[in-house]
Parts: C-alpha cells; structure tokens; sequence
C-alpha cells in the first residue's frame, strides 16, 4: 500500500496530514486541496472535507495519526467508513465539483455536458 511506504520511506509524525484525492474526480481543483490544508490543525489534528449542500466530498485530508485505522478497516470498506466514527472539520465549498466522480458511461457524458455548457 503506498501509505505503507510513505511511512517506511519518510517517517511521518502523527500530526502531519496524508491527502486523498480520488482519480475519478476529474473537476476537482487545486483550490479546494488548499481550502482544506489552510483549515487542518496540527496542534489539534482531525480529518479535514469539503461539503458542498450538507453533503461531504473529496478530497479528505487525514491526520496521519489515524493511517492505522485505515489499515484496520474491512476489505470493502472505504475511508468514509471510518470517518463515521471520528470528528470530522468541515469546509463549505461553494460548488459540486467535491461531489462528482465518474463512475459510469453517464457520468462521463453528464461531465461532457457541464463541460459544453461553461
């Protein structure tokens, strides 16, 4: 797992943060990873989200005291699974781009419409 070789390769300290950043979110900007790393908190570290209309998104921002939870979880359980549990601070966002991945043939296509359309 590549979170196993950061913490082979680089040592981090349980308050530093790990982001991710799904590949199939393909609006997601460099604006909203900046949004989360100004509110994430070393001295006090919770995982960091988006939310967009009360609904959560991505990118997540996790401290890295937590990479041994995420190593725990069940096979087909996702990162959100763990989030259930944990104090999560939350960063409006001012659009659905946190929301919407591509997943199927009319996602792309939604995409394509909505890119046409800007």
């Amino acid at each position: 797992m590549a979170l196993q070789h950061v913490k082979a390769r680089y040592s981090p300290h349980p308050n530093d943060a790990w982001l991710l950043a799904p590949a199939d979110l393909p609006r997601l900007s460099s604006a909203a990873i900046n949004a989360l790393l100004a509110e994430y908190d070393s001295g006090r570290p919770l995982a960091v989200a988006p939310v967009f209309e009360g609904e959560r998104g991505h990118p997540l921002l996790m401290p890295w005291g937590l990479i041994e939870r995420v190593d725990d979880l069940a096979v087909d359980a996702g990162v959100n699974a763990l989030l259930k549990e944990l104090p999560v601070r939350e960063v409006v966002w001012g659009d659905d781009s946190i929301l919407r991945d591509v997943d199927t043939p009319s996602d792309f296509a939604s995409l394509l419409k909505s890119l046409s359309c800007s």
